[in-house]
C-alpha cells in the first residue's frame, strides 16, 4: 500500500482557506502527508496560530500575490500558481529532487486545477467546503449548459428555472440560486465542468442533512473518459471544529454540554487580526463571563460573518429591534463598519447594559453557539454558520445576503425546518387576491433575482422574527428540529462507527490504492 501524499489548494478568501484547513487536519490526522497551498498572506496567518506539531504533516506552502490582481480571484490564484507548478515539473525531471503526489485536490472554484492534474499525470479531486446542493446546482447547471438549455447572457444566466427542475434541487426556487447574487455565470458554470473526470468529490456535509440532493448528484455523477473507475463521492461533514480536533466518541457526544462547548478547538481565530498572544481580546472574555451568568436557553447570538454585509438601514433596524424585543442577545461584529453606525452601535450598547452584548472581532463561533445560555441564531446562512448551527443543535432565524447564503436559508427552513425565514411584512397575513393574479404575482417573485427583489427588513419586521424565534411555537418547532439533527450529526461522526468517520476512512483507503 503506497505512502498518500495530497497537493491540496485552497481558494483565496477565509471562509475557503480555513475549509480547507480543516480538510488539511483531517487528512493528516489519517496519516496521509498534505502541502497545502494558499496565498502566502493567509500562510502567514496559519503559522501564527498553529505551532509545528499541531499541523502535523501539512507542508505548507504560500504564494506570493500576482502584481497585477484581478477581480477574478480563480485567475489570480492560477497566475500566482503557476511558478509553483513549475518547480514540481522541474523536480519531476529531476530524479534527486522529484515530488511526487498521490493526487491533488483543490477548492470547486479552482477549475484550472484539473490543468495542473494532468500536467503532473495524477488524478484530481474536487473539495466543496460547502454545501452538496451547491456541487449538485453547478452539476446540473453545467448538464443544462452543454444541451444549450442553460445559455450566458452578459452577467445573467438565461434558463435557470430549469435547474429548481432537476431532481434533488426542487425545494428550490430561481431566485434562492447562485446565479441571483453572482455577475460571473461564466466562472461559475466552469465548477460544472470540473467535475467531470474527477476521480471524488469530497463534500462537507451528510446524508441525513441532504439525502435527495446527495442521491441526485450520485445518479448523475459520469465516469472519466478513458477510465472504468467511477467519480466516488465522500461525505466528510459537518466538519466544525470537532474535527480537527479528533472524532467524537458516544461519551463525547453525551458530555454535558455546559462543559463541552469549551472543548472545541477555535479554528475561527485563524483569521483574527489579533490572532497572535492570548488571540481572543478581555472584551470577549468579558462576553464569556456574561455568557456564564445566563439562564439556559435565554440568548439569541447575532453574526453575518466578514463578507455579508447589511444595508446601512437595516443594520439602523436590526440596532433598534434588539433594543425593542426585550430579548437578551450577543451581536458579533467582524467587519468594518463606519463612524456614523459605530457611534449608534455603541449607544445601543449602552441602552441595553445588562442584556445585551456587542463583541468585535473575530470570536469562536462553535463554542459560543454550544454554551447552554444560547436559543437561537440569528445568521446570513453561509454554509458553515448552519453546520455550527447543526451542530450545536440551535434554531436560527435566517437572513441570507449573497451568494448561496438564500439557498442554504431556504434548505433549513423549508426542509430541515430548523430556521425561520426573515422576511418583509413578517408575521402578517398576506393581503387578500384573485386566485390568477396572486399566481402571476408568485410566478414572477419567483423569477426575480435576489438582487431585484429585495427591500429593506425595518425594525418591526425583525423584532416579530426574533420573538418567533425565540418564543413562538414556529421557534419551538424549528428548536425540536435542530435537537433531532444535532443527534444525526453527531451520529455521523461517532469514532468508528458515523457515516462521515466511515467516508474518511474510504476517503483514505482510495488515495492509498491510487496507481501513478
Amino acid at each position: 500500500m503506497a505512502e498518500a501524499r495530497v497537493l491540496l489548494i485552497a481558494f483565496p478568501s477565509q471562509e475557503n482557506v480555513a475549509a480547507c484547513c480543516r480538510l488539511a487536519l483531517g487528512l493528516t490526522s489519517k496519516n496521509v502527508k498534505v502541502t497545502f497551498v494558499a496565498l502566502k498572506k493567509y500562510v502567514n496567518q496559519i503559522k501564527k496560530v498553529f505551532s509545528a506539531p499541531s499541523f502535523g504533516n501539512v507542508e505548507v506552502e504560500g504564494l506570493e500575490e500576482p502584481r497585477n490582481r484581478l477581480f477574478n480571484r480563480s485567475k489570480s490564484m492560477e497566475d500566482s500558481f503557476m511558478p509553483y507548478l513549475k518547480k514540481l515539473i522541474d523536480a519531476r525531471n529531476d530524479e534527486a529532487k522529484e515530488i511526487t503526489f498521490t493526487c491533488l485536490m483543490a477548492d470547486r472554484y479552482l477549475p484550472w486545477s484539473k490543468d495542473v492534474a494532468k500536467r503532473l499525470e495524477i488524478p484530481w479531486f474536487v473539495f466543496f467546503g460547502n454545501s452538496a446542493m451547491e456541487a449538485r446546482m453547478h452539476q446540473v447547471a453545467h448538464e443544462l449548459h452543454i444541451k444549450r438549455k442553460l445559455k450566458v447572457k452578459g452577467d445573467r444566466l438565461s434558463g435557470v428555472d430549469k435547474i429548481v427542475k432537476a431532481p434533488g434541487l426542487t425545494f428550490l426556487r430561481p431566485r434562492d440560486l447562485l446565479w441571483s447574487c453572482s455577475a460571473y455565470p461564466a466562472e461559475s458554470l466552469a465548477t460544472g465542468e470540473f467535475l467531470i473526470g474527477a476521480a471524488g468529490l469530497v463534500i462537507n456535509t451528510f446524508e441525513d442533512l441532504e439525502l435527495d440532493t446527495i442521491n441526485s448528484i450520485q445518479n448523475a455523477l459520469p465516469k472519466p473518459s478513458g477510465s472504468a473507475m467511477d467519480t466516488k463521492l465522500f461525505l466528510i461533514g459537518p466538519m466544525s471544529n470537532d474535527i480537527t480536533s479528533g472524532r467524537l466518541s458516544h461519551s463525547a457526544a453525551a458530555e454535558d454540554v455546559s462543559t463541552s462547548w469549551m472543548r472545541i478547538p477555535p479554528i475561527q481565530v485563524l483569521f483574527s487580526r489579533k490572532s497572535t498572544g492570548a488571540r481572543f481580546g478581555a472584551g470577549f472574555q468579558r462576553c464569556i463571563e456574561w455568557f456564564n451568568r445566563q439562564i439556559p436557553c435565554s440568548v439569541l447570538y447575532v453574526h453575518f460573518g466578514t463578507i455579508s454585509r447589511l444595508h446601512p438601514q437595516e443594520i439602523v433596524a436590526l440596532a433598534h429591534a434588539l433594543q425593542s424585543c426585550q430579548e437578551r442577545f450577543v451581536w458579533v461584529l467582524s467587519q468594518d463598519h463606519t463612524h456614523t453606525e459605530l457611534a449608534m452601535i455603541a449607544d445601543l450598547q449602552r441602552r441595553v447594559e445588562g442584556r445585551g452584548r456587542i463583541v468585535g472581532g473575530w470570536v469562536p463561533q462553535t463554542q459560543l453557539l454550544c454554551h447552554p445560555c444560547v436559543a437561537a441564531f440569528l445568521s446570513h446562512c453561509d454554509w458553515t454558520s448552519c453546520l455550527d448551527a447543526v451542530v450545536a443543535g440551535i434554531p436560527v432565524l435566517a437572513w441570507p445576503q449573497i451568494s448561496d447564503q438564500h439557498a442554504n436559508a431556504r434548505l433549513l427552513s423549508n426542509v430541515l425546518e430548523m430556521a425561520i425565514p426573515l422576511t418583509k411584512n413578517m408575521g402578517q397575513p398576506p393581503p387578500a387576491r384573485a386566485g390568477l393574479a396572486n399566481a402571476i404575482m408568485s410566478f414572477v417573485a419567483n423569477l426575480l433575482s435576489a438582487k431585484e427583489q429585495r427591500s429593506f427588513l425595518d425594525e418591526k419586521d425583525i423584532e416579530t422574527g426574533i420573538r418567533m424565534v425565540m418564543r413562538g411555537d414556529e421557534g419551538k418547532h424549528a428548536k425540536h428540529r435542530a435537537v433531532v439533527l444535532r443527534g444525526k450529526a453527531a451520529s455521523a461522526v461517532y469514532e468508528n462507527e458515523g457515516e462521515s468517520e466511515t467516508n474518511w476512512e474510504a476517503l483514505v483507503t482510495e488515495l492509498q490504492h491510487i496507481h501513478i
